[in-house]
């Protein structure tokens, strides 16, 4: 439930075929930070979770789910639930998903907002780590 949430750090997660966007919140839910990019071709995913939500003190996640304009699910959509699936299940964390349709293009605005240089924007990897502040900073604004 939502509403058990205060008070914990949430992990926002961008799941991409390559990569992995992780972004995680503070426990007053006011801040948001990007955290890492994960290859998911070079790295053990689930090793790089441990180590994010062991140092994060993650305590929930919040998983970006594309959602189609016919309310069906698309291709991605099973291999993030099965994601989604071996994270509960192996970290015991609460799973929540939020659309996700529009985060890359917001995280690309978000960055030129914020003055990130086009150089550090055109980095591989960047633009993931900011779909899931993002996508984290989308439910956390729901919780309110």
């Amino acid at each position: 439930m939502k509403s058990d949430l205060i008070g914990k750090r949430i992990a926002g997660i961008d799941f991409g075929t390559k990569r992995i966007g992780v972004a995680v919140c503070d426990e007053l839910h006011i801040s948001v930070k990007p955290v890492k990019t994960i290859h998911t071709d070079k790295d053990d995913i689930f090793e790089s979770f441990t180590e994010i939500f062991r140092n994060e003190r993650v305590e929930a996640c919040v998983i970006g789910m594309p959602e189609t304009r016919d309310g069906k699910e698309n291709a991605i959509a099973g291999k993030i639930r099965k994601m989604a699936d071996t994270i509960n299940k192996k970290f015991n964390l609460e799973i929540f998903f939020v659309d996700e349709s529009f985060s890359s293009k917001q995280a690309g605005g978000f960055m030129i907002n914020y003055g990130i240089k086009k150089k550090s924007r055109a980095k591989k990897g960047m633009l993931d780590m900011y779909s899931a502040v993002i996508i984290l900073e989308q439910f956390l604004s729901e919780l309110e």
